[in-house]
């Protein structure tokens, strides 16, 4: 009896952990692609400390959004990032490029 209980907790084990692999490889999470793709978007430069920079502010949401991120992290006010922004036909990247030098 204690044979067989061994063998089915065995059992039932080995496919958890077999169905768990195969999930994380399906997701690409297990292989490191999620990893190295988030890896690639830093090294690219398309994100200053948690912020994603490159934005194209099509709307008046997104526009909103890259004002604020700009005056965050130029540390000047609303107005000035919304000038700034304006000027450079809303290309946040180029702006944030040319304050910080």
């Amino acid at each position: 009896m204690k044979l067989r209980l061994r063998s089915a907790f065995g059992l039932l084990l080995l496919t958890i952990l077999c169905a768990t692999v195969i999930a994380q490889t399906s997701r690409g999470t297990l292989t490191g692609t999620v990893t190295d793709s988030t890896g690639a978007v830093v090294a690219l430069g398309t994100v200053r400390g948690h912020l994603m920079i490159d934005l194209h502010p099509s709307s008046a949401k997104l526009r909103d959004r890259a004002v604020r991120v700009l005056a965050e992290l130029t540390g000047c006010d609303y107005g000035s990032a919304r000038h700034q922004l304006e000027a450079s036909d809303w290309n946040l990247r180029s702006v944030i490029d040319r304050t910080k030098g």
